[in-house]
């Protein structure tokens, strides 16, 4: 079923943007480092199997992936961690961007296998999801880092700090 034309306001969707910690007077609330790490944490936005999206950064210092996103029930999508919480919140409130969420979002399937619960997405969620991630590329621009960085040199756009995906 191709969930293109999908408006995401529509109630049958059941999409919820949950962001309210984006909104708070600090500029960039998915910022987090912890003393003595020479790195911020990774933050990232995620869209879960009832249809919720969230915005956080990874609380623990190791590198592990919740069971939820490992298994595909909670997809996740990494941003900069500084990217600036109202620029964020802005993009994700965007009907484009709701309708590319709504899209993975009515596109994803749970299963059971050997006794663990995973989630797939369709064809057209797939398509959503890359959708998705090559808008995100976009929010770098509008990360301090980065501002400050083409502030001060104009570099090529190659250069500038990239994502992880």
């Amino acid at each position: 079923m191709n969930h293109t034309n999908k408006n995401c306001y529509d109630p049958r969707c059941g999409l919820t943007l949950n962001i309210e910690n984006l909104r708070v007077p600090d500029r960039t609330p998915l910022y987090y480092q912890y003393h003595g790490s020479d790195h911020p944490q990774p933050a990232f936005i995620e869209l879960n199997k009832f249809g919720e999206v969230t915005a956080g950064f990874v609380a623990h210092t190791e590198n592990e992936t919740p069971d939820a996103v490992w298994y595909g029930c909670t997809h996740r999508f990494y941003v900069a961690p500084d990217v600036f919480g109202r620029s964020l919140s802005n993009f994700l409130e965007s009907p484009d961007v709701r309708g590319v969420l709504a899209r993975i979002y009515l596109g994803h399937e749970l299963y059971w296998e050997g006794g663990v619960r995973k989630g797939r997405l369709d064809k057209d969620a797939k398509i959503a999801r890359d959708e998705l991630i090559e808008k995100l590329r976009t929010l770098d621009k509008l990360s301090a880092s980065s501002t400050a960085i083409q502030a001060l040199t104009p570099l090529p756009k190659r250069m500038l700090p990239k994502l992880p995906v």
